[in-house]
C-alpha cells in the first residue's frame, strides 16, 4: 500500500470548476478542508448541476458530493462507528 499526503493547497489549483468561478471565500474554505456548496456548474453533457465540493486528499483532487451522499470523511467515520458497535455487541 502506498501512502501519500496531499495538502489541500497542492490538491486544489483551479479557481474555476465546471464553468463556475469560485468566490474568494469558497476557495479559502476548500483550501481549509471545508465542504462548499456550488451551484450552476456545467456537466460534460452541457447540463447545469449543483454539488457540494470538498478536497479529497486520497484522490488528490476535488470530490463532488451530490444530494444526500456523504463525503469520504463522513463515510469513513460512519464505517468506524459501525465497526465499534459490532465489536461491543460481540463482546
Amino acid at each position: 500500500m502506498k501512502l501519500s499526503l496531499c495538502v489541500p493547497t497542492e490538491c486544489l489549483s483551479p479557481k474555476e470548476i465546471k464553468g463556475v468561478t469560485l468566490s474568494d471565500q469558497q476557495y479559502k474554505d476548500l483550501i481549509e478542508g471545508r465542504a462548499v456548496k456550488v451551484e450552476g456548474m456545467t456537466s460534460k453533457n452541457s447540463k447545469s448541476f449543483d454539488a457540494t465540493l470538498q478536497v479529497n486528499a486520497e484522490k488528490k483532487g476535488i470530490e463532488f458530493i451530490f444530494g444526500d451522499k456523504k463525503s469520504l470523511q463522513e463515510r469513513k467515520a460512519q464505517h468506524q462507528e459501525q465497526g465499534q458497535k459490532a465489536r461491543r455487541n460481540s463482546s
